[in-house]
């Protein structure tokens, strides 16, 4: 999560969702006032560092409200989201990728030790079973960003799907220079992909994200369309 005194917002990274590429953007601007790393580690553009024990780098608008209900309203709050098809996929490559690198570079300490057994249950899983299981990645997009009303929790919401034009706007909104880079996948790094999807994992994943797909009007043929 990034905040913006300077120019008046707060970015919502949401896991594997270009997230770490807005926040290189941000950086490049000079408008990246606190930063939130996931351990709750804040790095402040003056230079000073401190510990948030509530917020971390993932917090969601609710969380933050309780926190900075001061500036909360009315700065510009904005956040990326993904067809939760290319999520769960991006989610099951990572971590597969993430142990393989763990285990070959393997130093000892400095390892985290709930990430490293994270990643290596779901390379001892299939892609169905990590569907089905229960993990620290599986808040929707409507838990992190709408009500109990059903109304969204920040003023703007960028589809990856979209994100160059979706992110240039935010740039004009808020006055600041475009320095997003186009974001690339690493083929070699791919394990599961949308087109070895079989009718049952699909299911799942309408299953589990109904409300995404409903809300954000995502679905499955969004990313099978030639």
């Amino acid at each position: 999560m990034i905040i913006s005194h300077s120019r008046s917002y707060i970015f919502f990274h949401t896991p594997k969702c270009a997230g770490s590429a807005v926040n290189q953007a941000l950086y490049e601007t000079g408008s990246r006032d606190e930063y939130f790393k996931i351990d709750g580690t804040v790095e402040c553009s003056s230079g000073e560092h401190y510990k948030s024990e509530k917020l971390n780098q993932h917090s969601k608008p609710a969380a933050v409200y309780g926190n900075l209900n001061d500036c909360f309203p009315n700065y510009f709050k904005f956040a990326t989201i993904r067809n939760p098809f290319s999520l769960e996929i991006s989610k099951y490559n990572y971590a597969i990728e993430s142990y393989k690198q763990m285990v070959a570079n393997c130093t000892g300490g400095d390892i985290d030790n709930k990430w490293f057994e994270y990643c290596e249950n779901v390379n001892n899983s299939s892609f169905t079973e990590f569907i089905s299981s229960d993990n620290n990645n599986d808040l929707t997009f409507c838990d992190r960003y709408v009500g109990k009303n059903g109304d969204l929790l920040v003023d703007y919401i960028i589809k990856v799907e979209e994100l160059e034009n979706k992110y240039n706007f935010v740039c004009k909104l808020l006055k600041i220079p475009n320095k997003l880079q186009r974001v690339r996948v690493n083929k070699s790094k791919i394990t599961k992909s949308i087109e070895t999807l079989d009718t049952e994992q699909i299911k799942l994943i309408e299953e589990k994200y109904s409300d995404d797909l409903e809300f954000f009007n995502y679905s499955y043929n969004d990313l099978t369309q030639t």
